[in-house]
């Protein structure tokens, strides 16, 4: 296995650490949060394709439904969610000290740098703000990480060079379908590591990385704009505000604990 077990105990000591402090802090709901979550009831099939305001990218409502759907409803729901990519920042964080450093100094340094990084007020606000910064988080930390990893690895033989960087490429298109510059969370990892090779061979290998991570996105981007015209949209993004949650948020009901918003326009349940 590629990390050793003392890597693996680590990363599991800095993941947990900030899963467990996670919980000290609510859930915090804004008003483009809200926005997001008018997408649910569309990809549930309780609301038609057309209301899609495509303002927004597909990414973060089909993550949304993702945790809804596994982890049930409500912010409690959402904050599991984003504890958990903040363990995965924090497994990241290792694997890019630990090739930075070696193990042995990784062992001693990463649980600072990686609560020093999850808990500063910045980071930690944004893991419990109901937007997509910390998937891009996420996105950017394992995008070095993985690229740190083969960075030290030239051996790796085509068929696993293939592999890799087909798991960039598809990182940069969730990366980009939650919100476009989020692409700079491979894309720039992957300049970075060919301005630092001297090989010509090391290069093109890096220049074949990021052709395929180019043609994955771009594949990605004319499926979604070929898509859009079926569902009676033209590409335009029309905000309407009586379909929003926040707008309504006087008027909306919030049943028990469980989180269920109701758009009370369109008597739906938004987040169920």
């Amino acid at each position: 296995m590629w990390i050793p077990k003392a890597s693996i105990r680590w990363a599991l000591l800095a993941g947990v650490m900030p899963a467990l402090v996670f919980f000290s802090a609510p859930l915090v709901i804004t008003y483009d949060s809200a926005h997001y979550l008018q997408y649910l009831p569309i990809l549930r099939g309780d609301a038609p394709v057309e209301t899609w305001d495509v303002g927004r990218g597909a990414g973060f409502p089909i993550w949304l439904l993702v945790v809804v759907t596994f982890l049930g409803p409500g912010p409690t729901a959402a904050l599991v969610a984003s504890s958990a990519c903040a363990c995965v920042v924090a497994a990241a964080i290792y694997v890019i000290v630990n090739h930075a450093l070696g193990t042995s100094s990784a062992q001693r340094w990463v649980p600072w740098v990686a609560a020093c990084t999850i808990f500063d007020p910045t980071s930690f606000g944004y893991f419990h703000t109901f937007l997509t910064e910390y998937l891009a988080a996420t996105f950017f930390t394992v995008g070095v990480a993985v690229v740190a990893w083969v960075y030290q690895r030239a051996d790796l033989k085509p068929r696993q060079r293939f592999v890799v960087d087909i798991a960039i490429g598809l990182l940069t298109v969730a990366a980009y379908h939650v919100k476009q510059p989020y692409v700079a969370a491979s894309l720039l990892p992957l300049l970075v590591a060919m301005s630092l090779e001297r090989n010509a061979s090391a290069i093109l290998k890096w220049g074949q990385s990021l052709l395929t991570s180019i043609v994955l996105l771009a594949a990605s981007i004319v499926v979604w704009n070929a898509f859009l015209p079926t569902t009676g949209k033209a590409g335009n993004s029309k905000r309407m505000t009586g379909a929003l949650v926040a707008n309504n948020l006087a008027a909306t009901c919030i049943r028990g604990a469980t989180g269920v918003f109701r758009d009370t326009d369109s008597n739906i349940d938004v987040w169920r």
